[in-house]
Parts: structure tokens; sequence; C-alpha cells
């Protein structure tokens, strides 16, 4: 998903920039993602976000989702052949009808302009949760844009 993209990104520019670094790049991501804001997911705000953010809501089923993301952004790969892309992301309740408990997943992913490529799924309580539920259910975790 969005690791092969970076690297892909990389490989195709490699003769500008140093070699791919997987914990490099994802600490470069996970300082930008540290530093984002969170807006209402209604109301004014850029087009090219927005169109891009209401499909990954679709995606995602627009019930529970408590907040977006969308001033931050990251140059892949390092080096003068490159390209910015926006860092898109989703705060999503989820709620567990059987076991009548919640839990909020953080959806980040990077706008290419034609694609929202995954990047991080961030979760309160933490991923073993996921794991433990139930997938196809309508409130259970869905992949986006794979």
């Amino acid at each position: 998903m969005g690791t092969d993209f970076i690297a892909d990104a990389y490989a195709e520019g490699s003769r500008w920039h140093e070699p791919y670094e997987l914990e490099r790049v994802r600490a470069r991501i996970v300082k930008e993602i540290g530093q984002a804001r969170w807006y209402e997911p209604r109301g004014m705000m850029p087009m090219s976000p927005a169109l891009m953010l209401q499909a990954i809501a679709e995606e995602l089923g627009s019930a529970g989702i408590e907040a977006v993301s969308y001033d931050r952004f990251i140059t892949l790969p390092d080096g003068p052949e490159r390209g910015t892309y926006s860092l898109l992301g989703v705060r999503k309740r989820y709620r567990d009808s059987k076991a009548g408990g919640t839990w909020l997943a953080h959806h980040w992913c990077l706008d290419t302009g034609v694609a929202a490529v995954p990047i991080l799924l961030d979760t309160e309580p933490p991923a073993v949760t996921i794991l433990k539920h139930r997938q196809g259910e309508p409130d259970g975790p869905v992949s986006i844009g794979s």
C-alpha cells in the first residue's frame, strides 16, 4: 500500500537522492502528522483536499467521522526530482455493538492528485483492538483506496 508507493517513488528518482530508508521516511511522515491540526468535517476548506476527503469518507462510511486534517505536506523522494504530497487525515469513531464500546481511528493518506494512498492507521486503544474486531460488519474497519 503506502510503503510500496513511497519505495517506488524513491526507485524512480534514485539517481537524484539518497537511497530509500524506510525509517527515515517514516520519521518525516510521523513528524508532519504530529503537527497536523484537526478541523470540523463540514464547512469551508480548500477544494482539492475537500474532494479527496469526500472520496475517503465514502470509502470509510461517513457515520462516525469526527474531524479531518489537510494542512500538512511532505516531499517525496528527497532530491531535485520529487513531488509534494498532501497528508490527509480522517478521525473516525467506530462502535462495537456487541461489546458495547467504541474505538477511535486516525486514517492517514497521501494525496497523489489522483488517488489517496493509505500510509498509516493509528487507533485508540491500540491496534490489538482492530485485530480482534470482526471484519465485514458495517462498523468494522475498512481498507481505503486499495
